[in-house]
C-alpha cells in the first residue's frame, strides 16, 4: 500500500521535477550547480523542488486515502513507516 501510493504520487509528478529531485537526491547536485547547469535563477530551481516535494507528500496521502479511507496516516508517519520498511523514493 505504502509503495504502490508513493510510486503513483512520483508517477503524477511533473517530469521537470523529477529531473530536479533526482538531480539533488541521487546524484548530490546543489541547487546551484543546477542553477548554473539549467540557467534558471537559485530561487527558480529551490520553488520547483520545494513544489515537487510538496506534490509529492500530497498526492502520496491523497492515494493512501484513496486506496484505505479508514487509515489516518500523517507526512511524517508514511515516512516513518517506509523507513522502517525500507521502502526507497527515487
Amino acid at each position: 500500500l505504502l509503495r504502490a501510493s508513493l510510486e503513483r504520487a512520483f508517477a503524477l509528478c511533473a517530469p521537470e521535477a523529477m529531473v530536479l529531485l533526482r538531480m539533488v537526491y541521487l546524484h548530490g547536485l546543489t541547487q546551484r550547480e543546477i542553477m548554473r547547469m539549467s540557467g534558471w535563477s537559485e530561487s527558480k530551481v529551490s520553488r520547483t523542488l520545494s513544489r515537487a516535494m510538496e506534490g509529492i507528500a500530497r498526492d502520496t496521502l491523497n492515494e493512501l486515502k484513496r486506496r484505505d479511507p479508514w487509515l489516518e496516516l500523517g507526512w511524517q508517519d508514511f515516512l516513518d513507516l517506509c523507513e522502517t520498511h525500507r521502502i526507497g523514493f527515487l
